[in-house]
This record gives structure tokens, sequence and C-alpha cells, in this order.
């Protein structure tokens, strides 16, 4: 539906990015997902990210105790300008805090890292399964 010859290249006219761009950036650069303007069909595809950091337990001080960050990705199909089909994946991970300040930001870093692939891995699978 999506693909060219090339198992795991999907080519898109326009890919029109939406949210945060730092992931959006990532989907891209995983090489699954191409824009191509010079393809014949007119299929868009539209990505909207968001990452979410909640405190999710404090102390009896009112200080964070854990973390939760979740990451939500909504990928939107066109074909003719209209829309054939959306599909949203969402992961989420709970952490601990640290003391440190700049020790949680780098942890935090690397969750939203690791929930990237794991979306990106999901991804692959979705488009696979839906490439008949």
């Amino acid at each position: 539906m999506y693909s060219n010859d090339t198992v795991g290249d999907y080519y898109f006219k326009e890919i029109e990015l939406i949210g945060n761009k730092t992931i959006n950036q990532k989907l891209i650069n995983s090489g699954i997902l191409k824009e191509d303007t010079n393809i014949q069909d007119n299929k868009r595809l539209i990505i909207e990210s968001k990452l979410i950091i909640l405190e999710t337990s404090k102390d009896s001080e009112g200080l964070v105790k854990t973390y939760r960050s979740i990451l939500d990705v909504s990928l939107t199909f066109l074909q003719n300008g209209n829309s054939v089909k959306k599909k949203n994946f969402s992961k989420s991970f709970s952490y601990p805090n640290k003391d440190n300040r700049f020790e949680l930001l780098e942890y935090q870093n690397t969750v939203e890292k690791n929930l990237t692939a794991e979306i990106i891995k999901d991804i692959i699978i979705f488009l696979n399964v839906n490439d008949s």
C-alpha cells in the first residue's frame, strides 16, 4: 500500500511533521519513512508526536519520588487529500527521581531515546503488516 519496491522503504510525496521536533527528526532519520517530491501519486503522511513527563508520586514533604515519560506518535496517511488510515502509537516508562538534576535530565533523555526506538519498531511492524 505505501511501499516502494524495496522492503522497508516507505515513500511519500510529502511528510508533514507536527509536535516534538526531536522525536519527529528521529523518526525521519530512522530511514523507513522517506519524502520524495518526484513520485507520481499523491501520498502524504502526517506525523504528530508528543512527549509528556509526569510526576507520578511525591513524598510527605512534597518532593517528587517518581516520574513517568509518555511518548505518543500519530501517523495519518492521506491519498489525494483524503485520510486513508490513521494509527496511534504510545509507549511509557516509569522511573525514580534522581538526587542530581543533571543525572535526571540525562536519564530522561535516555528514556526518550528508548521509547522512540520502541515506537520505530512498532511502526516498522505496522507498515510491513499493512503492506499488501
